[in-house]
């Protein structure tokens, strides 16, 4: 039974599968899932390989000097996940989590790593 194409948005186009954005970012169908899974589909195809792909809004930030992209946490936005990350106390992945699952209001400063025992 063969499978049906599941639509994905990156960068704000809707794809109708996986296997046409992945040809729209000149990348492996499997950097496609690999990027969704990381939660990155916004920085897919602005790598510096053979591929480089000019068309993409990334290449458009990089050309222009700004490497990261904004991030809104309850209100305020931050330069980058890793300024929001080390302003807020946690970890760069715990930003990508919270933003990945939708939950970046919700998000408590807190300290990184495991906690101190004794």
């Amino acid at each position: 039974m063969p499978r049906t194409p599941k639509p994905i948005t990156i960068q704000g186009v809707k794809y109708d599968s996986h296997k046409q954005a992945a040809e729209a970012f000149s990348v492996a169908y499997r950097t496609v899932l690999s990027a969704k899974s990381r939660g990155s589909l916004d920085t897919l195809g602005i790598g510096s390989g053979k591929n480089f792909n000019r068309k993409n809004k990334g290449y458009e930030r990089l050309k222009k000097g700004i490497a990261s992209k904004p991030i809104l946490i309850q209100g305020v936005e931050y330069p980058s996940r890793k300024i929001a990350a080390e302003i807020l106390g946690v970890s760069v992945a715990t930003i990508i989590r919270a933003d990945k699952n939708n939950y970046l209001d919700k998000l408590e400063s807190g300290r990184r790593g495991r906690p101190r025992t004794r």
